[in-house]
């Protein structure tokens, strides 16, 4: 590579540090001069409200006085003095206008009363939210955080599943929020 990058971060899913790829990928960072940091954290030690365990590396085109790379991969973010304090977002800085009025991301009020049991329902006041599957358009349950939207704030803290059934104020995630949460930009959506 002509001109490599100073900086790499990589996220993927728990189990990639135990692969053949990583221990590829890690030997080639190592042979072209980079520090290595590696994490397995939930994304909220970050302030991203999403609960699902992520693994991340950090890389940088080492210098002369460069540490050499770590060995281990932590379990915890690095906390210190010259260290930023992550403020946990809520769900409601994520939101985009336009998907709270997309009526294709609603969820009918049949599907919401046979299963408000076992959907994790999170509002726009919500601090944490499950991760994000696929099974949205497969299944009712297990498939992640459902967005519930109020017309009051003050409902809107405390999650009533009655309500949510009245109301028929439950919808997905609109893929554009999901991107935002899991901290892509709104250009990559």
């Amino acid at each position: 590579m002509k001109n490599p990058p100073r900086f790499i971060v990589l996220e993927n899913v728990c189990g990639f540090e135990k692969s053949t790829a990583h221990d590829l990928l890690r030997d080639v960072m190592i042979d072209k001069s980079y520090y290595v940091e590696e994490y397995v954290i939930s994304p909220t030690e970050i302030g991203i409200p999403n609960s699902r365990p992520r693994y991340y590396l950090l890389a940088k085109l080492a210098c002369c006085c460069c540490k050499s790379s770590n060995t281990e991969i932590m379990g915890k973010w690095p906390v210190n003095d010259n260290t930023a304090v992550y403020r946990r977002k809520t769900i409601g800085e994520y939101l985009c206008s336009e998907a709270a009025r997309d009526s294709s991301l609603s969820i009918s009020s049949e599907t919401v009363k046979r299963f408000a049991n076992v959907m994790h329902f999170v509002t726009p006041g919500s601090c944490y939210s499950a991760c994000f599957t696929k099974a949205y358009s497969r299944f009712a349950a297990g498939t992640g955080p459902i967005l519930v939207l109020f017309k009051n704030t003050q409902e809107q803290r405390l999650i009533d599943r009655n309500k949510i059934q009245e109301q028929n104020r439950a919808s997905v995630p609109a893929f554009e929020e999901i991107c935002l949460e899991v901290g892509k930009s709104g250009d990559f959506a």
